[in-house]
C-alpha cells in the first residue's frame, strides 16, 4: 500500500517485514511480496516462522540487521529474481560467511532466476521468477524439514 502522504526511506537501513525464529528470508522488490506468500504458507501449513528482511537498498547493504538476523535463526535463504551468477546474492552471503559463519545450522540456500536473459514472454517470465511453491519446495528439501 503506498502512503497518500508524503514519506522518506533512509538508504542502507533494511527493513524487518516479518519477525520469525525459525529461518530468515533476505530480499528486495518483488520478492518480498513473494518471501511473505511463502512465510505464510510456511508458518500455516508447517508451523515454521520466518522473518523476512527487506533490504530496500543493495548499496550501501544493512549488514547489522542481516547478521543479527542470522545470529536469530541460525538459517538464511537469500531470494532475488535477477540471475545468480554475479548478483547481490554472492555478497549477502559473502557478509554472512565472514561475520555469523560459526550461528548456521544449515549451509545458506539461494534461490535466483537462472543465469540467463530475462525473457520478455509472459509464460517464460513465470519461469524464471522464482514463486512461492518452488521456493517452498526448495526450503523443505534444502534444510531437511520433516513436513509429513
Amino acid at each position: 500500500m503506498i502512503p497518500q502522504e508524503e514519506y522518506t526511506v533512509e538508504i542502507g537501513i533494511a527493513d524487518i517485514r516479518r519477525e520469525g525464529n525459525d529461518l530468515t528470508i533476505i530480499c528486495y522488490s518483488y520478492m518480498v511480496i513473494i518471501a511473505q506468500q511463502v512465510a505464510k504458507i510456511l508458518e500455516e501449513k508447517y508451523n515454521i516462522s520466518c522473518e523476512i528482511i527487506d533490504l530496500r537498498s543493495i548499496s550501501p547493504l544493512d549488514n547489522d540487521t542481516i547478521i543479527n538476523s542470522v545470529k536469530k535463526t541460525n538459517k538464511v535463504l537469500v531470494l532475488h529474481e535477477a540471475c545468480e551468477q554475479g548478483s547481490i546474492s554472492g555478497e549477502i552471503i559473502s557478509i554472512i560467511q565472514k561475520e555469523a559463519f560459526d550461528y548456521l545450522d544449515f549451509p545458506i540456500l539461494r534461490i535466483c532466476g537462472p543465469n540467463t536473459p530475462v525473457p520478455y514472454s509472459p509464460e517464460l517470465e513465470d519461469y524464471f521468477i522464482p514463486d512461492p511453491n518452488k521456493i517452498i519446495n526448495n526450503i523443505i528439501e534444502h534444510f531437511k524439514l520433516d513436513c509429513n
